[in-house]
Formats: C-alpha cells, sequence, structure tokens
C-alpha cells in the first residue's frame, strides 16, 4: 500500500511496511517509518488481552457475541495507544 508522508517537510510517497516491535508486559507495537524521512507511524498497539479477542472473534460464529468482542477490543487498543503515546 502507498501512502503519503505528513511531515511538511518530506510529503513524499512511499510504500508502507508494517513493522512490529515488542515492548514491556507483552505489548506490540505495530508501525511503519517514511523511508525518505524516517518519520514513524504507530498503527495500533495491541496486547496478550487484544490478542486472546482477537482469536475468540475469528472462532465465534455469534454474530452478537462478535460485535462485542469488535467492540471491547477497539476500545481496548485505543487506551493502549493513548498510554503508549503519553
Amino acid at each position: 500500500m502507498r501512502v503519503t508522508c505528513t511531515n511538511p517537510d518530506c510529503n513524499k510517497v512511499f510504500k508502507m511496511q508494517l513493522k512490529e516491535k515488542n515492548h514491556p508486559r507483552g505489548i506490540k507495537e505495530h508501525y511503519f517509518t517514511c523511508k525518505h524521512c524516517k518519520k514513524r507511524y504507530t498503527s495500533f498497539i495491541t496486547d496478550k488481552k487484544v490478542r486472546v479477542l482477537q482469536k475468540e472473534m475469528k472462532r465465534t460464529t455469534d454474530v452478537d457475541r462478535r460485535m462485542a468482542i469488535v467492540k471491547e477490543v477497539e476500545e481496548r487498543k485505543k487506551t493502549l495507544m493513548q498510554n503508549f503515546m503519553n
């Protein structure tokens, strides 16, 4: 996927290559970096709880349960991202 860097001094288009970095307490950061200016973009953060819920979501056939899991995962990822960025 091609994306445009939001760094005002760069603004170049580059091919996004998602990378993963392990952090303490089982937290994984998923990110990509502009190959021109090296600006780093964090796409999302996961922890063990999120990864377990994602596996459960893949297994369940109950639509209501799946929607509840999606909501829980999104809320958890949002909280993780806020904590990670501060």
